[in-house]
């Protein structure tokens, strides 16, 4: 459904077909929070729902931090060269900013990029919506050098016309969701509808429940940490 349909199904049942109690605009802010609320939820699921590649990013020479890092960057999920035939042993790793590994490799000198190992990144900042998170990254290169990362954006705010972007056929938890919030300004304690948020909250586990795993090619199984080494 569009923003504009979510909210008509909303009004029939806060009877109010017209707008007039309830505007629009405060509607649209109820049912936006709903939509974040579930990208967080559908975010922790790790199906990656909500994934976007930026080719954009640059790891410049002697530099030691990363460039052009996206806006809308919520969580990292891997960064790698564009030209990985030409850094066949560029990796980067994710580690604490203090970390032994990172320290170590902040002390070295800025090397050739075809011949750097590992390289280690550690996020600061707030991220997304806020701004683009600050990324360190060490030991240094000599070279500057393309970078592809994948990554969890951030989900924009909708207006009306627009199209509900979750996914797992959630239009009903956020009518739900809206009318909830909606009723709080009837309510003497001004908090959201109870019986509708448990709804919402009903219909929100059953979508998790739906999206998790996204394929049904083959069965989610947890590898065991040996068992590449395991003869069968």
């Amino acid at each position: 459904m569009t923003g504009t349909e979510i909210l008509g199904q909303a009004r029939k049942t806060l009877v109010e077909g017209t707008a007039f109690y309830w505007t629009d605009a405060e509607l649209l802010i109820h049912l936006n929070l709903g939509i974040k609320d579930l990208w967080r939820a559908i975010s922790d699921n790790f199906q990656d729902y909500f994934f976007a590649v930026s080719e954009a990013v640059t790891f410049v020479a002697n530099a030691s931090t990363l460039t052009g890092v996206p806006t809308n960057v919520a969580k990292v999920l891997s960064i790698e060269p564009v030209d990985q035939e030409s850094y066949p042993s560029l990796k980067f790793f994710p580690r604490a900013y203090n970390s032994p590994d990172a320290q170590t490799a902040r002390a070295q000198a800025a090397s050739d990029p075809s011949q750097l190992g590992p390289v280690y990144y550690s996020l600061t900042g707030a991220g997304a919506p806020v701004g683009a998170p600050t990324v360190y990254a060490a030991p240094k290169t000599s070279a500057t050098i393309s970078l592809r990362v994948a990554y969890t954006p951030t989900t924009p705010t909708i207006v009306a016309a627009d199209n509900n972007p979750v996914p797992g056929e959630s239009d009903d938890a956020l009518i739900a969701w809206t009318i909830a919030h909606a009723l709080a300004r009837e309510r003497e304690d001004r908090k959201p509808d109870p019986d509708w948020l448990a709804k919402y909250s009903t219909e929100k586990t059953n979508i998790l429940t739906f999206l998790s795993p996204r394929q049904n090619d083959e069965p989610d199984v947890v590898e065991g940490v040996h068992e590449p080494w395991i003869n069968g």
